[in-house]
C-alpha cells in the first residue's frame, strides 16, 4: 500500500477505502517502520474512529492539528463509517492549508463519499485486499506508447474520480509485478501532482504512459 512512500516524499493527507480493521495495522507499520515515529505516549500521533464524523468533529480535527507539541511529523488517522458534507467542508480548509509537518490518514468504506474537491486535496491509496480485475490495465501496458497516449487522452477528458479510480488500479498492478514494481513511484509521483490545487492533467498521466 505504501511502495515508494518515505520521509523525504510524504504527502500532507491520504485517504485509503476499506475496513479499518485492515488497514489501520499497515499504517501503524508504515509510520514505525519507514517514517521512525514512535507511536505510544506521542502526542503528537491521533487515532480516532468515527460511527458519523460531523462538523464538530471536523472541527476538532482542525483545531488539533494546530497544537503540534514535538518537533517531528504530527499524524492525525481518523476513520469514519459515515461524514458529512458540513465535516467534508471543515476538512477541505485543512487540506488546503495543512500545518507544516503533518500528516493525515483518511480511512472511510468508499472513496465516493468525499465530494470531488476534498478528494482533489488528498492522495487515494490502494489496499492489497481490495480487488481488480486488472484487465484493462494489462492491456495499457501491453500496448505501444502511442496507444498509451491516446488512451490517456481520452482519460484526462473524463471526471477527476475515473482518473484517480485508474491510478489506483495502475498501482495494484503494479505491484503484482517484479518487472514493474519498481517504477511505481511514477504512479505515486503523478497522483501527489494530481491533489495539487492547478494540475495539468494531460501532462501527468502523458509522463506515466511514457515512463512505465
Amino acid at each position: 500500500m505504501f511502495d515508494g512512500i518515505t520521509k523525504e516524499n510524504l504527502h500532507h493527507a491520504y485517504l485509503l477505502e476499506g475496513n479499518v480493521d485492515d488497514i489501520l495495522p499497515e499504517i501503524l507499520l508504515f509510520i514505525e517502520h519507514t517514517l521512525g515515529i514512535t507511536l505510544r505516549n506521542n502526542p503528537d500521533v491521533c487515532i480516532e474512529s468515527y460511527d458519523v464524523l460531523g462538523i464538530k468533529e471536523g472541527r476538532n480535527i482542525a483545531e488539533w492539528q494546530r497544537q503540534k507539541t514535538l518537533a517531528q511529523v504530527q499524524i492525525g488517522i481518523f476513520s469514519a463509517r459515515t461524514l458529512t458534507h458540513e465535516a467534508q467542508n471543515a476538512l477541505l480548509k485543512v487540506f488546503e492549508e495543512p500545518t507544516e509537518d503533518t500528516c493525515f490518514f483518511l480511512i472511510l468504506p468508499r472513496l465516493d463519499m468525499l465530494l470531488s474537491t476534498l478528494r482533489s486535496r488528498v492522495i487515494s491509496l490502494t489496499s492489497r485486499k481490495k480487488e481488480y480485475s486488472g484487465r484493462g490495465i494489462q492491456a495499457f501496458l501491453d500496448a505501444s506508447y502511442k496507444d498509451r497516449l491516446l488512451f490517456v487522452s481520452e482519460l484526462q477528458k473524463k471526471e477527476g474520480l475515473a482518473i484517480h479510480h485508474f491510478l489506483d488500479e495502475l498501482e495494484y498492478v503494479l505491484s503484482q509485478q517484479i518487472f514493474y514494481a519498481k517504477k511505481m513511484h511514477y504512479v505515486y509521483d503523478a497522483k501527489k501532482k494530481l491533489s495539487a490545487r492547478s494540475s495539468a492533467h494531460k501532462a501527468i498521466l502523458e509522463h506515466v504512459a511514457l515512463m512505465l
